[in-house]
């Protein structure tokens, strides 16, 4: 699945500025969530365009490395038919995802609350 949205990432062209936006958070509030504009700044990063990235969504290059973790665990599961990241220490990757989800909620606490509402 992971690979899937990979692809799709890098071969579908995003609009940088949607004319719809798909998220429920921000039609309910008029507030963006802490994910909005996730899915176009890693589109932007795997096209090659960093500075794009970083100004749709700071913490894009995260949830690229993060979805690049779940593709290659996956990809390593099927092929040595262990348990993947089973090298790693797993107290680590339990500190990754929850840092990475604590960053992704206090900054879009922050953007949600002092940015204020999205145009």
């Amino acid at each position: 699945i992971s690979g899937s949205i990979l692809m799709l990432l890098a071969l579908v062209p995003i609009p940088s500025e949607p004319q719809l936006s798909l998220c429920g958070f921000l039609w309910l509030t008029g507030r963006p969530c802490p994910f909005c504009g996730i899915t176009r700044g890693v589109s932007c990063l795997l096209k090659g365009d960093i500075a794009l990235a970083l100004t749709l969504h700071p913490l894009s290059p995260l949830a690229l490395v993060a979805l690049l973790m779940l593709f290659l665990g996956g990809l390593m599961r099927i092929v040595s038919k262990k348990e993947a990241w089973a090298c790693l220490p797993q107290k680590a990757l339990h500190r990754f995802w929850v840092g990475s989800l604590v960053l992704f909620l206090a900054h879009g606490a922050w953007r949600s609350f002092y940015v204020g509402k999205h145009s």
